[in-house]
């Protein structure tokens, strides 16, 4: 899951800098490609985030429940 989430934010900072070139800037089709991606890839992240925090969360609660019987 870790792996997954650090292949996403090096896309999302490569975007980034292609984004921030002038050459990509002043080509308005390319900017808005590279800019849904981006937006796509960091919807991505944030899934993928919330899904390992979930799981985090379940299995710490079988942790405490473990603990406490």
């Amino acid at each position: 899951m870790l792996d997954q989430l650090e292949r996403v934010e090096k896309r999302y900072q490569e975007l980034n800098r292609q984004i921030a070139m002038p050459e990509v800037a002043s080509d308005l089709k390319q900017l808005q490609t590279l800019a849904q991606e981006r937006a796509s890839d960091a919807n991505q992240a944030i899934l993928q985030l919330a899904c390992f925090l979930k799981d985090v969360g379940k299995t710490e609660s079988e942790v405490v429940q473990e603990l406490t019987t």
